[in-house]
């Protein structure tokens, strides 16, 4: 039997074929993303999957991380890291033991998997293991100028005729900016190869068990490691201890000269330094190692400070420069001045002192060092000294400066021998440098209620002096001779002080018969630019060197002093390559140091030019927290500033990220419109 079917309507409003609107709004599908945070997924909140910050993260104002690529799910971020354990585990198994062995020791440094494995298809790690290998020699410089653009000829330049510039049979090579360490000769190497690729030459290195002077970590190939880079790319510059008396008590099992607290201490400083530790320079991470040994070295200080030690004194300044190199000068400031009270406590400074179980070389280096520090720290932060006289200990002749200070030996790939570095000479003529800028800085920044400046006459005999310094250099540090990165800091700091001096009377006229202030400068410019750039070009940017983070925002911002629309176009375009220099070196500084990330930041918004914001971007594979960087930093550090500005004020890196990283309504921190400009003008122009 059927049944007749009711006949359907059409919806309201549908006539002549027309679809008729629905009765009630259709609600839009939820938007979905491919894959959430870490945050919001451990709290079960709904993701906004903005990157590098999603908005709940913005709005609670933590850290916003991702497990995922752009474009993952979990599931697959899941299958592509399971795949390159995968991968891994097949290349250890096909490995012979010794390169199985390095393999195995990058793991337990914290390498990512990921990027050991990306790093062996690419063939880095399978050169390093199995060919010989061939290492860059020269740097490509940003823009169509080369090593030295036209705005640096015509001035006096001692550096262009040194042979790390252009002395080497090597400069111009066949294949381009590679050679084989094989074909260079033994006293070539210093001059052809970056300093990042050399190993520290020194048989105690390898038999110290580091492990029963720390809790942070159980690897003894780690921490040594971390002290490998401590004596390489710290100790030649900011040494705070005397290294053969260190490692001969760490062998002997002495602690006289060593201790827990003074090696965590040096562990947290050579942190920075370690390239394989991904977090290097998120210092505040909970996660990072190098924070677990700077909590370990103050919570050690903190027990010690009743009966303090001369290894104490030697801990306390290394946290200081850790404390510097973090952006946290307020801390900084208080353990340079807890290491000098600590100093004066055990009779550091007093040659009659209770020291005699320690031997007297050690405690006259630890005198100048700390003595050195200080004085680099304030004068760097237009402060008057807080040694103002140097130690009393007399500083040993030339000739013995090496047998006193000791000597750090490196080998070059390719090598079989040793090559010294020159660390004795260099320490003495630094000490010899640091009274001189300590007298400087005690005169210039005394306070008074006028801007720091010396009279003239005071500025020229302070010149005679520093250039009596400059002409009595060892031989191994002249001009011709310099190779590694702390040799080129020696003469830096010596251009660097002439122009902070002259800067004030930069307008005034002189007699025919008397160089112009403004000569002198120019001069100084001229030769600390061509320093930094010999420095790119041979040893490049990447590798941690504390002292550019004063140093490039230095010619940086004096780059935009100088280089504005005004200019001719050739001069303009020759200015800006050094301007691209800086922020290529501040950017790769910043993975080392948070602090030159936030000024890397600053110095991209005080760029005008579009197209150079545009080429600055190019630079950069990632965006800035600044939200995070005003959150951590407490700098106080003066930024691109030879001498202190007639307008004074806060010159520090910390106003740009209160401006950049403002609050936004859901209580996080929003970045202000791209093309909004930050006003630098204490900063890049200077007050006449």
């Amino acid at each position: 039997m059927s049944r007749q079917l009711q006949q359907l309507l059409p919806r309201p409003g549908e006539r002549d074929g027309e679809p008729g609107r629905p009765s009630s709004p259709i609600r839009s599908k939820r938007s979905t993303v491919r894959a959430a945070c870490e945050p919001c997924r451990q709290k079960k909140t709904r993701c906004t999957a903005e990157r590098p910050t999603c908005g709940p993260c913005r709005q609670r104002g933590i850290q916003c991380e991702y497990k995922t690529l752009a474009l993952e799910t979990h599931s697959m971020a899941q299958t592509r890291r399971y795949k390159a354990y995968e991968d891994l585990y097949g290349i250890i198994r096909r490995s012979g033991d010794d390169d199985a062995a390095l393999l195995v020791k990058r793991i337990q440094s914290g390498e990512d998997v990921e990027a050991l494995v990306r790093s062996i298809e690419e063939g880095d790690l399978l050169l390093q293991l199995s060919l010989r290998p061939e290492w860059r020699i020269r740097y490509d410089f940003p823009g169509r100028f080369g090593p030295i653009p036209p705005h640096l000829d015509g001035w006096p330049n001692p550096y262009l005729k040194s042979k790390l510039f252009g002395g080497s049979p090597f400069s111009d090579t066949a294949n381009g900016n590679f050679t084989d360490p094989d074909s260079i000769g033994e006293h070539d190497r210093i001059y052809a190869i970056p300093f990042h690729v050399v190993k520290l030459a020194d048989p105690r290195l390898n038999n110290l068990d580091l492990t029963k002077y720390t809790t942070v970590s159980q690897s003894k190939s780690l921490l040594r490691s971390l002290l490998e880079v401590y004596l390489l790319y710290e100790y030649p510059w900011n040494s705070f201890l005397h290294a053969d008396f260190l490692l001969d008590d760490m062998i002997r099992g002495d602690n006289r000269h060593c201790s827990p607290l003074l090696i965590n201490a040096i562990m947290a400083a050579a942190w920075h330094g370690y390239t394989a530790g991904k977090l290097r320079a998120d210092f505040w991470r909970p996660d990072n190692l190098g924070y677990h040994f700077l909590a370990e070295a103050k919570r050690l200080l903190e027990l010690e400070m009743g009966d303090p030690s001369f290894t104490t004194v030697q801990a306390a300044a290394i946290i200081s420069l850790v404390c510097t190199v973090n952006g946290v000068d307020k801390l900084s400031w208080q353990y340079i001045r807890k290491a000098i009270e600590l100093g004066r406590r055990v009779g550091l400074f007093d040659p009659n002192s209770r020291l005699q179980d320690i031997d007297h070389v050690a405690v006259v280096t630890t005198a100048w060092d700390l003595f050195n520090w200080q004085s680099w720290v304030c004068y760097h932060n237009f402060q008057v000294p807080l040694l103002i006289d140097p130690p009393p200990y007399p500083l040993p002749p030339k000739e013995d400066a090496i047998d006193y200070f000791g000597e750090i030996f490196v080998q070059y790939p390719g090598s079989e021998s040793r090559t010294p570095i020159f660390h004795g000479a260099m320490h003495l003529s630094i000490c010899e440098f640091r009274v001189i800028m300590n007298q400087i800085g005690a005169r210039l920044f005394e306070p008074t209620d006028r801007p720091p400046s010396l009279s003239l006459d005071e500025t020229y005999r302070a010149r005679g002096i520093l250039q009596a310094w400059y002409n009595s250099l060892p031989e191994e540090l002249s001009p011709l001779n310099i190779a590694i990165p702390s040799h080129l800091l020696v003469h830096m700091q010596y251009h660097v002080v002439l122009i902070g001096i002259f800067e004030p009377h930069r307008h005034v006229s002189t007699p025919v018969s008397v160089e112009s202030p403004k000569n002198i400068i120019a001069i100084a410019k001229t030769c600390f630019e061509t320093l930094m750039r010999i420095y790119y070009m041979r040893h490049g940017f990447e590798t941690y060197d504390y002292a550019l983070l004063v140093y490039l925002p230095l010619l940086a911002f004096s780059s935009l002093r100088d280089g504005n629309d005004t200019l001719p176009g050739l001069e303009l375009e020759s200015r800006r390559t050094t301007q691209l220099l800086c922020a290529k070196g501040l950017y790769g500084q910043g993975k080392n140091m948070l602090l030159c990330r936030a000024i890397f930041s600053q110095f991209r918004a005080a760029l005008k030019d579009p197209d150079m914001k545009r080429r600055l971007d190019q630079m950069v594979d990632d965006s800035p927290d600044l939200g995070r960087m005003l959150q951590e930093l407490r700098s106080s550090w003066p930024v691109g500033l030879f001498n202190v500005p007639k307008g004074g004020g806060d010159l520090s890196v910390i106003p740009f990220l209160q401006w950049a990283g403002s609050p936004a309504e859901e209580g996080g921190h929003g970045l202000r419109q791209a093309g909004e400009a930050y006003d630098l003008s204490r900063v890049v122009e200077l007050e006449e």
